[in-house]
């Protein structure tokens, strides 16, 4: 499986599927500290809204309910064959 920039296809909406992003580390006072974090976890986009013209926002959530904003996402591979 391929990874898949959300700028360039989205899954339906509450439909699971692994999503990579990135978080930039600040210190307290929200200087960058030059680190970044990298995150691989199962999320889905909980509500899709049109905000005007062909401009949408998109939400997208995590199996905790915490909001997440993915680069890419595959789709969940068939689980095994009992």
């Amino acid at each position: 499986m391929e990874w898949i920039s959300v700028k360039d296809r989205l899954p339906e909406i509450d439909e699971k599927c692994l999503v990579f992003y990135t978080i930039d580390s600040t210190d307290k006072k929200g200087k960058p500290t030059g680190i970044v974090y990298k995150y691989f976890e199962i999320a889905y986009i909980h509500m899709i809204t049109l905000t005007g013209g062909n401009h949408k926002s998109v939400s997208w959530q995590n199996s905790g309910y915490d909001p997440v904003e993915p680069s890419h996402w595959m789709p969940l591979p068939e689980p095994p064959k009992q």
